[in-house]
């Protein structure tokens, strides 16, 4: 949305106090996320997973709003990756293969 907005440390009540952070910008409070707290998860029955909450003031956002960034599609041909195979002859050790691609710049 074209803003730098701040992340500082967060201590929002039902979130792990080591993973939460505050979106401020310009001073003002944008919204917060994290990870929540064990004991809430706890609290509900939830074991064996993590669960992030994010809640952000997105009317708070809008206005604020730097140029607006246009979508461009992704190209219909990616990048992609040269590959290739060698027919050698069974006598012939990986080793030396190796030390010829070396040589070459391979």
């Amino acid at each position: 949305m074209g803003i730098s907005p701040v992340y500082e440390a967060n201590e929002f009540a039902v979130l792990d106090p080591g993973c939460a952070a505050s979106i401020k910008l310009n001073g003002k409070y944008l919204g917060s996320f994290g990870k929540v707290d064990r004991q809430i998860l706890n609290n509900w029955d939830i074991k064996n997973q993590d669960i992030y909450f994010a809640g952000i003031h997105l009317d708070e956002i809008y206005p604020l709003q730097g140029k607006i960034l246009k979508y461009q599609p992704i190209s219909e041909f990616p990048a992609t990756c040269a590959m290739f195979s060698l027919a050698v002859k069974k006598e012939i050790p990986y080793q030396r293969i190796e030390e010829i691609c070396q040589q070459q710049g391979a």
